[in-house]
């Protein structure tokens, strides 16, 4: 559903009033993309997203000495974690996604358990139940996870007019190392989220080209 807000308070490109006005919080979504393909397409999921961090930007440095006087040089850059927290629907569209991706490299992790091993009669090889497998050309679950600022729908639901009015954050083979969820509790009723963080290899901050992003098409 649109937010109409984001007519008034969304992104402004160019030349007009109010294009000092800051943000709001609200208008934007959340798009995960697979490396796993189904039907020569990657798998996709439009989070219904809660919060999403902005990226962190860590640059390590070194302070020399150069004739007595410290010297401040820049070294590596490193992003920081990132964390998406996604409301856990009725529909179950989170929890399938994850199990689509996960699946697949960790030779169906919900299935085999220490006791399938232990009790039974036959010698099992742990190392084929257990761990991180690399069965695809890749290593990555997730090729990309998209954040569109200024319009509160998905990038797939764009029009011709409002592609070239939103920019992206795109965080390029983001590897995910902690999924939680929230607490289950009867004192209180509330939506449940599952919060996903992840460690992005690179964070591009731009005006993506959506043609070059056929998987968002």
């Amino acid at each position: 559903m649109i937010n109409y807000a984001s007519l008034l308070y969304g992104q402004t490109k160019g030349e007009g009033i109010n294009l000092l006005r800051p943000r709001l919080t609200y208008e934007f979504s959340v798009t995960f993309i697979s490396s796993i393909e189904k039907d020569n397409k990657p798998i996709i999921f439009i989070a219904p997203a809660v919060s999403a961090d902005y990226p962190q930007l860590n640059v390590d440095t070194i302070t020399l000495n150069q004739y007595n006087r410290p010297r401040v040089v820049q070294s590596r850059m490193r992003w920081g974690d990132m964390s998406f927290t996604i409301y856990n629907t009725q529909d179950a569209s989170l929890e399938t996604f994850l199990n689509a991706i996960i699946t697949p490299f960790y030779n169906n992790y919900q299935q085999n358990t220490g006791e399938e091993i232990i009790n039974s009669p036959i010698p099992s090889n742990s190392e084929l139940i257990f761990g991180y497998k690399n069965f695809y050309a890749t290593k990555y679950m997730l090729k990309n996870i998209v954040i569109s600022r200024g319009n509160t729908n998905s990038v797939n639901n764009l029009t011709d007019q409002t592609k070239t009015t939103v920019d992206y954050i795109t965080l390029e083979y983001p590897v995910i190392t902690n999924i939680s969820g929230s607490q289950f509790n009867y004192s209180e009723s509330v939506p449940q989220t599952v919060t996903i963080t992840v460690q992005p290899e690179n964070v591009v901050i731009s005006n993506v080209n959506i043609k070059e992003k056929e998987s968002l098409e």
